[in-house]
Order: C-alpha cells, then sequence, then structure tokens
C-alpha cells in the first residue's frame, strides 16, 4: 500500500524531477582518480577557480584533498559510478534524491559526519518515494513519543494561517504605490485577525515570514527545532542514530539496486 505523505516537515527529498546522477570525475594534482560528483560540485570547484577542467565532465584539483567520510571509510564508495534508477524498484520514471538519514537531523551533525555523505543520498521513484514517507513518519513519530515531544495546535494554526497569508499575497497583484511596503490589508479578515490577535498588531511581512518558518513543537528546551532536540539526545551515540536510519531503509525497503559498497 503507497500512502503519500506531504507535510513540510518531510526534509527526505531533494529534488522531486528528473533527479539523476551526473557521474563527474574528479581527479588530484597527481592524476589519481578520486571519484565522482554532480555537476553542481563541478561547477562549484570551476567558479572558485581550484580546478583545472580536462572535459565537460571531468576536473582536475589544484590542490591536495583531505580524505573523505569517516576516515576513509567511504572512500572507495565515491568512486563508482552509479546507475541513475531507484535504488529500491530499479525504475528510471520519476525519480528522487531522497536523504536515508533525514536533513532535519543530519544537519546538526558535527562537521566530520554532515561532509561527504553523498552515499546517504539515493534515488527513489515516486511509488517508493511513497513508501519510505509512511515508514519514516511511523519511526518520526516514535522518537516524539519516546521524548514526549508534542505539537502545539495554537501555534501550528498561526503557521498555517501565516503561510496562506503569504501566499495570497504572492498571488495579488501589487499596487503601484504602497507607502508601507512591511503593510498589507488581507481579504481574509477571519485569518487576518487570528494572526493579529496573537501578534498584538498588525503583521509585517518579515513577520508573517518569522511565523511561517516558527517551530510549533512543546518541551524541546533550549533546542529551536525538533531535529536539533533529539540529535542531542543522541550526541554521545550519534553513530548508532544515524545506523539506524540505514538500517530502517534496508529493512523496510529491501532495495535491490543499492550501490555496491552501500
Amino acid at each position: 500500500m503507497i500512502i503519500h505523505i506531504t507535510t513540510s516537515y518531510y526534509t527526505y527529498i531533494m529534488a522531486t524531477t528528473n533527479a539523476k546522477y551526473d557521474n563527474c570525475k574528479i581527479y588530484s594534482p597527481n592524476d589519481k582518480f578520486l571519484g565522482f560528483c554532480d555537476k553542481k560540485k563541478y561547477e562549484w570547484y570551476i567558479k572558485k577557480d581550484l580546478v583545472d577542467v580536462i572535459d565537460e565532465k571531468t576536473i582536475k584539483l589544484r590542490f591536495e584533498p583531505k580524505v573523505n567520510g569517516h576516515n576513509g571509510k567511504f572512500e572507495e564508495f565515491c568512486k563508482l559510478e552509479i546507475t541513475t534508477q531507484c535504488v529500491v524498484c530499479g525504475s528510471k520514471e520519476d525519480l528522487n534524491k531522497f536523504h536515508v538519514v533525514p536533513l532535519e537531523f543530519r544537519k546538526f551533525f558535527p562537521i566530520n559526519m554532515k561532509s561527504h555523505a553523498s552515499h546517504d543520498i539515493v534515488l527513489v521513484c515516486n511509488d517508493c518515494q511513497g513508501d519510505l514517507n509512511y515508514v519514516y513518519h511511523q519511526y518520526r513519530t516514535h522518537l516524539f513519543e519516546k521524548f514526549n515531544i508534542t505539537q502545539n495546535q495554537q501555534l501550528n494554526k498561526i503557521k498555517t494561517y501565516a503561510n496562506q497569508m503569504l501566499k495570497k499575497m504572492n498571488q495579488e497583484p501589487k499596487p503601484e504605490e504602497q507607502p508601507n511596503p512591511h503593510q498589507h490589508h488581507y481579504k481574509q479578515p477571519s485569518i487576518n485577525l487570528l494572526v493579529t490577535e496573537y501578534l498584538g498588531h498588525e503583521p509585517s511581512i518579515d513577520e508573517l515570514e518569522q511565523l511561517r518558518n516558527m517551530c510549533t513543537h512543546d518541551n524541546l528546551g533550549e533546542a529551536k527545532s525538533v531535529g536539533e532536540f533529539i540529535v542531542n539526545k543522541y550526541k554521545d551515540d550519534l553513530l548508532k542514530f544515524e545506523e539506524k536510519w540505514r538500517k530502517l531503509f534496508v529493512e523496510s525497503m529491501d532495495p535491490e539496486f543499492l550501490p555496491s559498497g552501500w
């Protein structure tokens, strides 16, 4: 059964259309093959003037690179040319880039763990993505219960309304002259009134942006997000936490097309 979860906190997906592996090649100054990268990284190196361009998919570094991954653990993995297909079923249509370790947690890892983690970004098709989102939602719910994280319904409603107001503003034609660009009168008085009552004054555009991006969960202590809070709970055993997500991915989906060495 495929269940699609579209709630905004799902940050497992990087891209949702025509995702692929570019397999651009990187060489060291002494012509040692270091591995593959995507086109974005290839172009970043060129923009920073850190490489010599060999051809449209090959660059040569002008500096000696550091070892990739956790103590070089994934150095050989980076040298594999990976096929553009769903790692679960092998489909080559409607592919998405999927974070095996969700980005909402990964971004709070120490630099040595969150850098060079391309092995944890895999391609999945739309159907497999739907199944994965359901599985990940279930485990995320388990983490919420484990650490007594609850949703603040009032803040969640305010956040939703602020997002609706901003979308409405973007759809409406802008007047030729607007004395105060931070103020706007809306055609949805009930929603506007709730947000205004919450703030104590008419919301500015900046305030609406802040409300749209605010965390709506309770019991997080000094953490500013669920991801930060949970990572802090596992700070003494982050490798185990990281491995749990990989195990969840493999055991729930039984992927048949993971790259060799994954």
